[in-house]
């Protein structure tokens, strides 16, 4: 829903208006699915205030496409050397394990 709204914003929706939802809710809301710069995929796990662009991730896929025994966290606000490279639909790569996935993620 983000990504089409984000799209139409400054076309059929007030500019403004989208730039105060994006610092209310940010960019990546909590369990956005993410491909990072390295090729890894994560979940949202935060959104920190000071930095919306900049999520706290929990990294559960390798670039290979092969699942970590067991996931890390990522802190995108410190570890500069890795980015957003887009978000991603959780039905089109995970399909129906994508709850599971997510929920059973541990630390």
């Amino acid at each position: 829903a983000i990504r089409f709204i984000s799209s139409l914003a400054g076309v059929e929706f007030d500019q403004d208006v989208w730039d105060d939802f994006v610092k209310s809710m940010g960019m990546y809301p909590k369990s956005s699915l993410l491909e990072l710069s390295d090729g890894t995929l994560a979940f949202v796990v935060n959104v920190p205030k000071d930095d919306l662009e900049r999520p706290q991730v929990v990294v559960f896929r390798g670039a290979d496409g092969q699942d970590f025994a067991k996931p890390f966290f990522v802190d995108l606000i410190t570890e500069r050397d890795l980015s957003i490279k887009q978000d991603l639909d959780h039905q089109d790569v995970l399909g129906d394990a994508a709850l599971d996935i997510f929920t059973n993620l541990e630390l």
